[in-house]
């Protein structure tokens, strides 16, 4: 039987159902699916970020976003300058991109 990637009528399974067998099909660990991730710094210059038990990131496959870059802001009519940083030990989530080569750091806990 073909398999096609249209989605299936109700009657035949439910849609998550449907991209559960299509994601199954396609090989691979759950964790090759998994966009979000989260781990904790290890060190800031150069970032290091541990995620799981053996998955150390360097700086050559992390982006920091905001972190460790100046922008200035209005507040009460007066420019301030704000510089938010990471510190070794900071929780982050990080969302993988371009097929698990780059990690940006969308927050800290």
């Amino acid at each position: 039987m073909a398999q096609t990637n249209q989605l299936p009528t109700k009657q035949s399974t439910k849609a998550g159902s449907w991209l559960l067998s299509m994601m199954k099909s396609q090989g691979g660990s759950d964790s090759n699916y998994a966009d979000v991730l989260y781990g904790v710094v290890t060190s800031v210059n150069p970032i290091a970020v541990q995620v799981g038990n053996n998955m150390p990131l360097t700086d050559d496959f992390v982006e920091t976003g905001r972190f460790g870059v100046e922008r200035t802001v209005e507040l009460n009519g007066a420019e301030v300058t704000i510089k938010e940083s990471l510190s070794v030990g900071d929780k982050v989530s990080l969302v993988r991109g371009h097929g698990g080569n780059r990690f940006y750091i969308m927050d800290r806990k």
